[in-house]
């Protein structure tokens, strides 16, 4: 098979390298392909090349941006958008959208689907490829848009989908298609968003439908939530039952408000049923964190602790899988995703060194004893302060590894400095940039933003890693984790930093300058040393 026949585009040198590895890679019966490049290498081009030549293919990411990168890109790939980007043909009101009505108006029990609703068996493909299109072949003029772009994305060849959406069509609904080709873009992260779906956050807003409250003993055993999962199902079974019976009997506008209830209860059961079978089927593998106020608990978190035994039905879906990173250590990945052989691809930037230095002024070291210490406190902030000055007119992003550094910097920069300051827990992500850009030397602060944003050109002028962001240990399943398996901790940590290094530069004209101020990050990258990325190896001045 010659794979490059398939590029959409003209591809760039190292593309073509790349491309003929995984050919290689795939002669000699690789199943499983893991691709490690940092950005600007144009990853999304080098998967679409493997999903044409293939023929389908499903598309996973970890962000909307990325998700709408490729729409934009490769305008014949499909996706499907939540019910707030359309609006209800049965409401006169055009400017409320789907989400913000009741679900009896798409389905209930006394009328069924609709008079809108477009029925899966009446889509067929014509064509394939990039001609590809998808024809619907009812006979009804208007069609509910909500779900005639669901159905036309889970019938398309080639489908991208955000990691909790296709993890819930494939365990809720089993409409997930099998496709040739699995794609796990920002592979990095689908580790955690495993642990997301596998988990339960167990919260108030859960245990006042149905009365309950949390335990008081033995918080940390994962039996006493095992025992206290299964009362909590069995008492959702009994509400259903009982909104089921004042359905039978309710007039039309009771009908809809309970409806709407209903479903809103019954999405929660299938939650709880779904974790209570997981943790029942394998104990140990869970753990517990526990939030509290002052002693009360606010929220119950249950964690798996290995992911490795929720893959084998998700790499069913297809015949080759291929993982993309630019920050993706093939070893501990593929311990934890349980691969057994999977080939490495690693690449280098197609960004001049000089854009992407990164400078370690090893101001301090900041340990959990030294952040109550206003000694280093204020060397910390004195720091950041002179680096801000420097850049008094960019743009920038400092990151710390919690909201409480964040505070404490903050309230220490001199004044000129401190109201250029978001804090990032201020602000709804999908608004960060908006408020960045709204003055020309904004600079947020967040212990969240190591990866997942793209801060391209003016956005983001200058970087300040103020604390070495190992993972936190206060986190049971991490301290576990790491216990079991101290090079996955150390791995991840270290990734962690090249990530966040990286939020800055975003294609080959593009420039930041990065301090990395903490003492800790030149000691956790020696302890990895080999299996840094060669091209972050070289921008870093020691």
């Amino acid at each position: 098979m010659n794979l490059l026949s398939k590029f959409y585009g003209k591809p760039r040198k190292h593309q073509v390298e790349v491309i003929k590895k995984i050919e290689d890679a795939l002669k000699n019966g690789y199943k499983d392909i893991i691709l490690s490049a940092p950005t600007g290498t144009g990853k999304s081009y080098i998967a679409i090349c493997l999903a044409l030549a293939y023929g389908s293919s499903s598309i996973l990411t970890a962000t909307t941006d990325l998700q709408e990168q490729y729409l934009r890109d490769f305008p014949f790939i499909k996706t499907i958008k939540g019910r707030r980007n359309f609006q209800c043909l049965r409401i006169s009101n055009k400017s409320i959208t789907c989400d913000k009505i009741s679900s009896s108006l798409c389905y209930n029990k006394n009328d069924g689907f609709c008079e809108y609703y477009p029925y899966p068996d009446s889509f067929s493909v014509e064509s394939n490829g990039i001609n590809e299109k998808i024809v619907y072949n009812g006979n009804r003029d208007e069609l509910c848009e909500y779900y005639k772009q669901k159905f036309e994305a889970l019938l398309a060849s080639h489908t991208v989908y955000n990691y909790h959406e296709y993890l819930a069509l494939l365990k809720y609904t089993n409409q997930v298609p099998h496709r040739e080709v699995m794609v796990c873009d920002e592979a990095h992260l689908l580790e955690n968003r495993l642990v997301e779906f596998y988990g339960l956050n167990v919260s108030n807003k859960l245990l006042i439908p149905v009365g309950m409250k949390f335990p008081t003993k033995q918080l940390y055993d994962i039996d006493t939530w095992l025992s206290f999962l299964n009362e909590l199902r069995h008492k959702y079974m009994v509400l259903i039952s009982e909104m089921e019976k004042k359905l039978e009997v309710a007039n039309r506008h009771e009908f809809i408000n309970l409806n709407d209830e209903l479903s809103k209860i019954q999405t929660n059961f299938e939650k709880i049923e779904f974790i209570h079978n997981e943790i029942e089927n394998n104990p140990e593998n869970y753990v517990v964190n526990i939030d509290r106020d002052n002693d009360a608990i606010v929220k119950a978190t249950l964690l798996p602790i290995d992911v490795d035994k929720f893959t084998e039905d998700l790499f069913s879906m297809s015949n080759i899988r291929l993982f993309m990173s630019a920050t993706i250590d093939h070893k501990s990945f593929s311990r934890s995703l349980g691969l057994k052989e999977a080939f490495f691809i690693d690449i280098d930037s197609p960004f001049p060194i000089e854009n992407r230095r990164i400078k370690f002024l090893n101001k301090y070291l900041l340990n959990k004893n030294a952040m109550r210490d206003e000694r280093i406190l204020r060397k910390v902030a004195d720091s950041i302060d002179e680096i801000m000055s420097k850049h008094k007119d960019d743009r920038g992003l400092i990151l710390v590894t919690n909201y409480a550094l964040a505070l404490a910097i903050r309230s220490r920069l001199s004044l000129s400095n401190k109201s250029r300051i978001i804090i990032s827990n201020y602000v709804r992500r999908d608004e960060l940039v908006k408020y960045l850009a709204s003055d020309k030397n904004n600079v947020i602060i967040s212990p969240s933003l190591w990866d997942g944003i793209d801060l391209k050109d003016d956005l983001c002028r200058f970087i300040i890693i103020a604390k070495a962001p190992y993972l936190d240990l206060n986190d049971r399943r991490i301290a576990v984790k790491m216990r079991k398996d101290i090079d996955w901790y150390t791995m991840q940590s270290a990734m962690r930093l090249i990530q966040g290094c990286g939020r800055g530069v975003r294609h080959d004209l593009d420039y930041c300058n990065i301090y990395v101020l903490d003492k800790n990050a030149i000691q956790l990258l020696r302890r990895v040393e080999d299996r840094i990325p060669e091209w972050f190896k070289k921008a870093c001045i020691f």
